[in-house]
């Protein structure tokens, strides 16, 4: 072969290198992301709270809530949380019998899809009008004598304008929500109406309220407090990943149809649950 057509050989095949490691590989960069962000995605340490000592409502309890959902698809961002309108009633059960629970969610706003790039937004306000996609609900739950529940949702599919995280929907199979009404054990009162700090500046942020979120001042009969739930279930579009209900929390703030949204600061996510 002559020496120029050797070197034009070796030309073409370089070329041809640079053109094949320019080409994207969605799959290559997806785990390299993965790798990269193993650390935020680690579960937070556990707490030991000890047992729950915790008793249902005695009385009827019924309106709505603001739920907000700090779960590893966040990455600990607080601006990524899921948020749903939720609306409940419970119901008590006679002296030592269990009560029953019909619950709500209709997912809530998360991002401004306006400029063609997922911008994380809250809602304007916790409002029917800021909902959008499929609501997916319960009726007639048990409720234990200690305030326990579960509700199971089979398949939920959440509309790409809830989704602050990728601006894309979200598939998430066998939802559970598994919480608390009512708990004793709950530590000092917090104004579910009032602006508090969100802690997203400091990761670090420790809390003294007790095993869970602080509850209403002076419950008083038929009056709403704030709950929580452990959040578990199977995300399977548009990643696969688990939501692991020892480390993923919500929140739930009793509000008023067209109230501002509440603050949820970051040592609230959690949910000590009773035994029964």
């Amino acid at each position: 072969m002559k020496p120029r057509t050797i070197g034009a050989t070796l030309l073409l095949l370089s070329g041809l290198g640079a053109y094949v490691a320019c080409i994207p590989h969605p799959k290559e960069d997806y785990d390299d992301f993965l790798a990269r962000t193993e650390d935020a995605r680690a579960p937070l340490p556990q707490e030991d709270s000890g047992p729950v000592d915790s008793s249902a409502p005695t009385e009827t309890i019924e309106g709505l809530y603001y739920g907000s959902c700090l779960s590893s698809l966040s990455l600990g961002d607080l601006n990524k949380v899921l948020r749903f309108y939720t609306e409940l009633k419970f119901v008590p059960g006679a002296a030592g019998a269990t009560g029953v629970l019909d619950i709500k969610f209709s997912p809530l706003k998360g991002v401004n899809l306006s400029g063609g790039n997922p911008v994380p937004e809250p809602p304007s306000s916790v409002s029917r009008g800021q909902t959008f996609g499929d609501p997916f609900g319960v009726t007639a739950q048990p409720v234990s004598t200690t305030g326990k529940f579960r509700v199971l949702f089979r398949k939920v599919v959440l509309d790409p304008n809830t989704n602050p995280i990728s601006g894309r929907s979200i598939t998430i199979e066998d939802v559970t929500f598994e919480g608390v009404l009512g708990g004793s054990s709950a530590g000092p009162v917090a104004d579910a109406g009032s602006p508090s700090d969100t802690g997203a500046g400091d990761p670090d942020a420790t809390s003294e309220a007790g095993p869970n979120p602080p509850a209403d001042a002076a419950v008083a009969p038929g009056a709403r407090s704030r709950f929580c739930a452990a959040l578990g279930g199977q995300v399977v579009s548009p990643i696969q990943q688990p939501l692991d209900p020892k480390t993923d929390f919500c929140v739930f703030v009793p509000v008023k149809e067209g109230d501002p949204v509440p603050d949820v600061k970051r040592e609230d996510y959690k949910c000590a649950l009773p035994a029964n």
